[in-house]
């Protein structure tokens, strides 16, 4: 048998006000087992397992067109730790904001933008190829097309690359089509 990742979380679900909008929390522990190698070809090391923890919420800030439809604005934020050397990141933060059918004609359109800083990992080799810190940016549309089908554009910039040797901030972008089901 190999290395096992095993997960537990708990968590709960609220409405809020009048307009009951919702949200959720969870707060969950992670372990994978190992041996976990890390560094490089002239410096290998490795760790007999991994383990951290994570945190999420999000919670429905605004409806638009409450009764009738699901439109509205959503907020998130994310936490995450883990002490392993292994792990690129050692803490990560980040949050955002989901806009839902923002146009009546569109209901099952979303778009949003998100915000993310990862402390780099410092043990180890890791520490030597990386900054301290890297901040990232998102946009995405999520755009209906038919039936399940979605085109998925996104724009993701590093400001602060995690990459010790960047020259400059990193963009790129991505243009997905996805089918639900």
């Amino acid at each position: 048998a190999g290395p096992i990742f095993s997960i537990g979380e708990i968590g709960g679900s609220w409405l809020m006000g009048n307009r009951r909008m919702p949200g959720a929390a969870g707060f969950g522990l992670w372990h994978q087992g190992g041996p976990l190698d890390y560094g490089d070809a002239s410096d290998s090391s490795s760790e007999a397992s991994a383990a951290g923890g994570y945190l999420i919420a999000q919670q429905r800030l605004i409806d638009f067109r409450y009764p009738f439809d699901n439109s509205g604005i959503s907020a998130f934020v994310q936490m995450g730790w883990s002490p392993s050397r292994s792990n690129i990141y050692s803490t990560s933060v980040g949050g955002g904001l989901t806009v839902f059918a923002p146009m009546k004609s569109r209901p099952l359109d979303s778009y949003g933008i998100g915000l993310s800083w990862a402390q780099i990992n410092d043990q180890g080799a890791l520490g030597v190829m990386a900054n301290p810190d890297e901040l990232m940016v998102q946009v995405y549309g999520q755009i209906h097309l038919v039936s399940n089908l979605y085109l998925t554009p996104s724009v993701t910039v590093l400001p602060v690359p995690g990459v010790r040797g960047a020259q400059a901030p990193s963009t790129s972008a991505l243009l997905q089509l996805v089918a639900l089901f």
